[in-house]
């Protein structure tokens, strides 16, 4: 007969119980993280070949045709990162990545979203993925249009706020 040949004692069944609890207090302790370290492995490899760029608290990545915008965006995201930091009254862990899709089909296909849906900016699990300015600004004033309604201190927000719940909040809220 295959099988167990004899009886499963008490301790084994409860030694193996608490192992089975113990690890899944781990991963739930830790899913945050590992959430952003997959997320970060995606965006890495599927952004391989963009261009990059680092400010002081930011990697950007980003195809050629944006090269032009890639300093008002970094320029515009310090803003963010000291202004949103300072009402939080805390900073980030690390670098956050920033990048910067040239349409907004590139932009939802990233999510796979519907090509046609519409968005400036998205944060998810530690990046920040933004519509490039190119698409939706005109070249007056571009510095003022894009830090007044361009997409960086609301995306930074996202961020913060998932920095300070560790990825414990309502999807709706945010």
């Amino acid at each position: 007969m295959l099988g167990i040949k004899t009886p499963v004692s008490p301790k084994g069944i409860v030694l193996v119980l608490v192992f089975i609890l113990l690890i899944t207090l781990l991963i739930s302790k830790n899913s945050q993280s590992l959430m952003r370290f997959m997320v970060g492995q995606e965006v890495n490899l599927k952004t391989a070949d963009f261009a990059q760029y680092q400010s002081e608290h930011y990697d950007i990545k980003y195809t050629p045709i944006d090269e032009p915008y890639v300093k008002l965006i970094a320029g515009v995201g310090e803003e963010a990162y000291d202004s949103v930091s300072s009402m939080f009254g805390l900073k980030p862990g690390g670098r956050t990545i920033i990048v910067v899709y040239p349409d907004s089909s590139s932009l939802s296909q990233s999510f796979g979203w519907d090509k046609d849906a519409n968005a400036m900016g998205v944060y998810w699990a530690g990046s920040i993925r933004i519509l490039s300015p190119r698409e939706w600004l005109g070249e007056k004033d571009m510095q003022l249009y894009f830090a007044r309604e361009g997409p960086m201190v609301h995306e930074f927000a996202h961020l913060m706020v998932d920095e300070i719940s560790r990825g414990n909040y309502n999807r709706w809220w945010t």
